[in-house]
């Protein structure tokens, strides 16, 4: 991958992941290569997602490490989110590879998969979450992109952490949602229930808003078994999706009904949120049909 890196001085690379070491082939996706130059332009990004969280499939220039002050949470699992998510703020340039350079195996025996299905890496996903929260308040970009780091801080403490617990198979207990609720408020976060993207994320938006009216655990677990459904049948459309696509499907208009209850699904607007990018690949329909 570094060769890449040199024509042009990109902030952070990535290349695409191989989850089965016997299906290791060149994906069918497109290189994107992104340059920031304005706030809008920068949000949009933030928003997108097009960049993950994990620390493994990338290569980082060192000056922007450095510039940033970035570390590892220590003594956790989870811990990469607070290395790599103040990157996205720092750099300018970055680039998607289609490659799969990086082959991703889980042996379910190892001690990572197991240790992840204990409630306590479930705290400590919440811990690191909570000391992004805490990392972006002392930069500089934390007023002029509060609200993007407000969503990503109320989704990944608040709602996805919920969330693991269900599909771990644990039982919820209500202490584990005040505490998260509470800290949400001690953090000074008073416009939880507003955000300028919530029609992006209405599962997310109902816990905030309804967050006082649930007060006990049957309430609690009725909202998470509603949410865990949306989600389930999200899945159920992205394997159809994929499964279109493993058949050489490839043309952005034989996908078009997929994406469209894929969005329906999650409350969003056709073509926001990242999804042309995540699932067409084809340029001709792309450009037809207005771009991405």
């Amino acid at each position: 991958m570094r060769w890449r890196a040199m024509p042009i001085s990109y902030s952070l690379i990535m290349c695409t992941i191989r989850k089965d070491l016997e299906k290791w082939r060149r994906e069918g996706r497109p290189r994107t290569s992104i340059r920031i130059q304005t706030k809008e332009e920068r949000k949009r990004f933030l928003i997108s997602e097009k960049i993950t969280y994990g620390c493994w499939n990338k290569l980082y220039r060192r000056a922007l490490v450095e510039r940033a002050g970035v570390r590892y949470a220590e003594h956790v699992i989870y811990e990469e989110p607070l290395f790599v998510y103040p990157l996205l703020f720092y750099g300018n340039r970055f680039e998607i590879m289609a490659e799969a350079f990086y082959c991703y195996r889980q042996n379910e025996a190892g001690t990572m998969r197991r240790d992840m299905r204990q409630m306590t890496t479930l705290q400590m996903h919440a811990d690191v979450q909570l000391a992004v929260w805490h990392f972006m308040k002392q930069t500089p970009f934390f007023r002029e992109y509060y609200e993007e780091i407000k969503l990503y801080f109320l989704h990944t403490y608040f709602y996805e952490t919920l969330l693991f617990a269900v599909q771990r198979g644990f039982e919820v207990p209500y202490s584990m949602y005040e505490t998260r609720r509470d800290t949400v408020k001690a953090e000074e976060v008073a416009d939880y229930r507003e955000s300028p993207y919530a029609a992006m994320i209405p599962r997310q938006m109902e816990l905030y808003r309804i967050e006082e009216k649930l007060t006990d655990e049957n309430r609690l677990n009725e909202y998470i078994k509603r949410a865990l459904e949306t989600v389930k049948r999200s899945a159920s459309i992205k394997a159809e999706l994929y499964g279109r696509k493993k058949n050489s499907i490839y043309c952005m208009h034989s996908i078009k009904s997929v994406l469209q209850r894929m969005c329906e699904l999650s409350g969003r607007s056709y073509g926001t949120g990242g999804l042309l990018h995540r699932y067409s690949v084809c340029h001709k329909c792309c450009i037809n049909d207005g771009g991405v």
